[in-house]
Formats: C-alpha cells, structure tokens, sequence
C-alpha cells in the first residue's frame, strides 16, 4: 500500500505542473489580446489617417484662412483625445497626446495676373512640441475639401497649424488663434490683396503743358490696376523689408492723326513719324521685370489700342507707390496749313499716386 501511495504522487504533481503551465499561457495570451487591443485602440504618434472621422468627447475647435501668393486656403481643425472613425469606431489618441482632425480646402487666387504667381503648391502640416507632420505635400489650384487626423504628442495648446509655399512657412495657433505670417505679412493688410487700394491722386496730361498751346494731343494714357505681393514666379521672394508691386492693364491709346493744330482759322493734322514710346516707372524708377509690354492688338475707330503692359517694381513693404506712364513720339505735319510747325514732340503723361498701406496681420486671424 504504501509503496503503491508514492508511486501515485508524482502522477498527480504532474498533472499539477501541467494545469499551472495551462493557466500561466491562458494568462499570456489574455493579456497579449488586451494588450494588442489597447494598442489597436490607439493611434501610434505620427500617425495619419484620411477616412471620415469626427473627435468624440471633450474637444477644441478652430478655423484659419492662409493666404499665399496663388491661392487661398481654409483650414478647420478640432483637436480631442479620441475619435470616432467610419470603419473601427473609437480610437483614443497616444498617451499624453492628441488627436487633431484637419479639413481644408483650397481656391485659386483670384489676383489680377496669370504670368507672375506661378503654379508652385502649398503644403500643409501640423505641428506639436517639435513634432511636424505632413497632411498635404501638395495643395495646387482650386481644390475642394479633404480631411485627416492626426496624432501628435501635447494638448490642445500646443497645437500648431502650418503652411509653407516655395520654402517659406506661416502659421496658425490652434488655440490662441495667434498668427505667425512671416513672409506672407503683406498679403493679410488692409487692402493689398489682391488690389491695391484705388489711387488716391491721378494727374493726366492730356494737353500740352502750356495752356496757350494751338496743338492739341489725340491720345491718351490709359488706367492701370496694381497689387503688391511678396513672390512671383521667376522672380522669387522680395529681398527682406520689400516687396513685388506690380502694374497691369497699363498702356495707351493713339490716333492716327495723333495731334490738331489750330490758329484762327488755319488747321493742320499730323501723323506719328517712327515708333511710338511708352515707359512706365515707380518713384522714378524703372521697374524689376517686364512681364508683358503693350503690344497692338489692332485699331478702331481710328485709335492704336494696344494690349495693357505688366510691370513689376521692387519697392518697401507698405510704402506709398507713384506710378508714372508715359507716352512720346515724334509727329510730323500730314495735312493742313503750311504755317503749322513741321515737327512737333508729343508727351502724354499720367500720374497715379497709391497710399501707403500701414500695419501689418501678423498677429491675429
């Protein structure tokens, strides 16, 4: 009996081992499931989903427009620490961090010049305790919206919103709302995107200077439109503390009997003799670049019309911009009474004084 009695016992301390070695794997693999469930239940920092989402639970929101020189972009953004996807319901944010979702579309700028601005894309990125991360490397045109989340360390404080375009980036505080515009400042003043405020002061010569003239000019210097912007395309970036102010639609009309002379009752006509010359300047100054010269774009009712010049001149940001057009030519007596001079210099100038533009949206929305 008793020889049977511990021959029995190790069978039963073996079947002891074996139960305890079952329960300590069922053990492992629970805790591998809820282990790999609370990390499935949670997004890795860094990471970037685009499906439909929306943040569950206590939340931050905000909206910032972005302005860059060829297109505009609305960005709104709610940051949490969970949110609720179409496809694998709640995700919760990593430890200590945030969840942000990012809508934002975007509109081709609506400035007055197809030649200058370029097609150069945006990219859009947000940022949190020295962490950026990429939503859209490439934001070109007209685009309508799109969203994302993203998952970034801090809180909702810390959370940055930033746009970058040909190298240079700006930025909105998620919370604050604080606006850091860099090279993009002029953009956001009053009235320099994407027309510069009206002229305050226009001074056409229609005539010749001298009231008592007999000669009296068929031409005249037409209108212009005008912006100021810190980029264009083949130019680059303004040197620091200025800025591109470009003049468009300028140019000129001319007659084929370009002036009338009279005296009493004696008449005579005259025509132009060799090309006519147009130069526009800036505070006196010739510009940066041409982009396109008045070109003849044929005649009507007797007038050369051409097509309206762009020009582009380097000048302080802000500073008051005095755009003077000019138009010269030699004309020689056509028709008419021999008394009339021969020769004579026609000059039509005009004068356009655009205010100076004070203050600057770095700060704020």
């Amino acid at each position: 009996m008793g020889g049977t009695g511990e021959k029995a016992r190790p069978a039963w301390r073996g079947r002891a081992v074996w139960a305890t070695a079952l329960v300590v794997v069922l053990a492992v693999v629970v805790a591998g499931v809820v282990i790999h469930k609370i990390r499935k239940d949670r997004l890795d920092t860094g990471a970037v989903r685009s499906e439909n989402a929306a943040i569950s639970g206590p939340a931050v929101s905000s909206s910032a427009q972005f302005q860059v020189p060829n297109a505009a972009l609305v960005v709104q953004a709610t940051a949490g620490r969970a949110a609720r996807f179409d496809d694998d319901g709640r995700i919760r944010a990593p430890r200590g961090g945030v969840l942000v979702r990012v809508a934002w579309s975007s509109t081709r700028s609506a400035a007055p010049t197809a030649e200058g601005l370029g097609d150069a894309p945006s990219t859009l990125a947000v940022r949190s305790r020295g962490r950026t991360v990429t939503v859209d490397p490439r934001i070109v045109g007209t685009a309508g919206e799109q969203q994302a989340v993203v998952a970034l360390l801090g809180d909702a404080d810390d959370v940055v919103l930033e746009v970058r375009f040909a190298g240079r980036g700006q930025a909105v505080e998620l919370l604050s709302g604080r606006r850091h515009a860099g090279s993009f400042a002029s953009l956001y003043t009053n009235g320099a995107w994407p027309f510069g405020p009206k002229p305050a002061l226009s001074f056409q010569q229609k005539q010749p200077a001298d009231p008592a003239s007999s000669i009296s000019w068929n031409a005249e210097v037409r209108d212009h439109d005008a912006f100021r912007v810190p980029y264009l395309a083949g130019l680059g970036w303004a040197p620091r503390g200025r800025e591109w102010f470009v003049v468009r639609s300028v140019g000129y009309y001319l007659n084929d009997d370009a002036a009338l002379w009279k005296s009493g009752g004696r008449r005579a006509q005259y025509a132009v003799q060799g090309a006519s010359r147009f130069a526009v300047t800036v505070a006196g100054k010739a510009p940066a670049k041409v982009l396109r010269k008045p070109g003849e774009s044929g005649k009507a009712y007797g007038y050369s019309a051409p097509r309206g010049g762009e020009y582009v001149f380097s000048i302080r940001s802000g500073d008051r911009a005095t755009v003077e057009s000019a138009l010269s030519a030699t004309l020689r007596r056509s028709s008419g009474d021999r008394a009339a001079p021969r020769v004579v210099a026609l000059k039509v100038q005009r004068r356009d004084v655009h205010p100076a533009v004070a203050g600057s949206a770095g700060e704020g929305r």
